[in-house]
C-alpha cells in the first residue's frame, strides 16, 4: 500500500522549495511568482540581488550556464541570512504561530542546536551571577536546605541552620566591603 509523502496533499511540499528558487531567479526576471510583491518582500529581494552580484563579482557565484555555487562559505555568511528572511514570508504566509521571527529565522539558520546552544549559554550567565551573588555575600555558597528537610529538623536546628547561612553571607559582604575600602 502506497501513501502520500508529507505536505503532498495541498502542494505544501513543493512550495517551499519553489518559493526558494523563485528568490534566486527573481534577479534575471524581476518578478516572483510564488509571492506578492511588496514592501518586506521587496526588501529582501532587493538584498538577495545585492548578495548575488557581490557572488559573481568576488567569483563565489557562477552565472553561466546558470547560477552556480562556487563557495560555501560565502553562501552560509551572505547568502544564506537573507535566504532565511526569504523563508520566513513563507512561514508567515503558511501560518507559522508561537514563535517570533528572530526565533524562526535563528532557527532556519542554525536548525535545533541554536536553542540549546542559547540554553547553555543562559545557564552559563546565570552560573556566573550566582557565583557573584555568593562572593558578594546576597546568597550563601550553602544550598537552600528544601521544604521538607526543614520540616524534619527542630525549631532550635532550624533556628541553627538560618543563623548559620545567615553569618556566612554577613561575612562575605563584610570582606567585600572591606575590599573597597581599600
Amino acid at each position: 500500500e502506497k501513501y502520500d509523502l508529507d505536505g503532498a496533499e495541498q502542494g505544501e511540499r513543493w512550495s517551499l522549495p519553489m518559493h526558494m528558487v523563485d528568490s534566486i531567479f527573481f534577479l534575471q526576471c524581476g518578478r516572483v511568482t510564488t509571492f506578492e510583491q511588496s514592501g518586506g518582500a521587496l526588501d529582501i529581494l532587493a538584498r538577495l540581488r545585492a548578495v548575488i552580484v557581490e557572488g559573481y563579482s568576488v567569483r563565489a557565484l557562477q552565472k553561466l550556464p546558470h547560477i552556480t555555487l562556487l563557495n560555501p562559505d560565502f553562501y552560509h555568511s551572505k547568502m544564506k541570512p537573507v535566504l532565511a528572511e526569504w523563508a520566513f514570508l513563507w512561514l508567515q504566509k503558511q501560518h507559522l504561530h508561537g514563535i517570533e521571527r528572530h526565533e524562526a529565522i535563528l532557527y532556519v539558520l542554525e536548525g535545533a542546536v541554536a536553542r540549546s546552544d542559547l540554553t547553555l549559554k543562559l545557564q552559563m550567565v546565570e552560573s556566573a551571577l550566582a557565583k557573584c551573588e555568593v562572593e558578594l555575600g546576597e546568597k550563601c555558597e550553602k544550598p537552600e536546605p528544601t521544604k521538607g528537610y526543614l520540616n524534619a529538623l527542630s525549631n532550635s536546628a532550624t533556628d541553627l541552620l538560618t543563623l548559620e547561612r545567615t553569618t556566612l553571607m554577613k561575612q562575605k559582604s563584610d570582606s567585600v566591603e572591606s575590599d573597597d575600602e581599600l
